[in-house]
Order: C-alpha cells, then structure tokens, then sequence
C-alpha cells in the first residue's frame, strides 16, 4: 500500500511540473541570450526553436536544435519578427 501512494505522489508531483515553463517574449539582444533555449518567429510566420549557440554582429544567430532530429540553423536576424525564451510561469506551478 505504501508503494502504491509513493507511486501516486510521484505521478501527482511529475504532472503538476510538467507545465511550469513556457515561451515568453523578450526583448534582451541576442547576445545576452546565448546558450539560452529561444523561439524565434520569422517575419514570414515560421517559428524554429533551440539553443542559441551563437549571435554576431554581422546579422546571423545561431540555433543548435536537438529535438527530433540534431541540427544547426543559421538565421538572419533582419527576419526575425519575435523572439522567445523559456521561462517559469508562476500561473502554471502548484
């Protein structure tokens, strides 16, 4: 019995954590939010997500995505229309 309510409190701690993040806009320059998790949303409505690995000045970001498939993506940063980061959403936590 008392591994049957452990099991139960565990499920009920993991589910109510599940959501505690979420996107928020920022508008830190990019360089502040390198090695940080970001959305960017491009002018043309499409969104790609991942860890910014790296901002220059010339006008390209960096994102290293490791979702379903790794890869690197290199953005130009005068079609970026939005940018995003992952943060704790105090509406969202137990």
């Amino acid at each position: 019995m008392r591994l049957l309510l452990a099991r139960a409190g565990v499920a009920l701690l993991v589910v109510s954590l599940v959501n505690c993040t979420a996107w928020h806009a920022t508008q830190a320059p990019l360089s502040e939010l390198e090695g940080k998790k970001i959305r960017v949303t491009t002018k043309g409505g499409e969104r790609q997500e991942g860890e910014l690995v790296d901002a220059d000045s010339l006008g390209l970001a960096v994102l290293h995505r490791s979702f379903a498939k790794p890869s690197v993506l290199i953005i130009d940063t005068t079609t970026i229309a939005k940018v995003e980061n992952r943060a704790i959403s105090t509406g969202r936590t137990v």
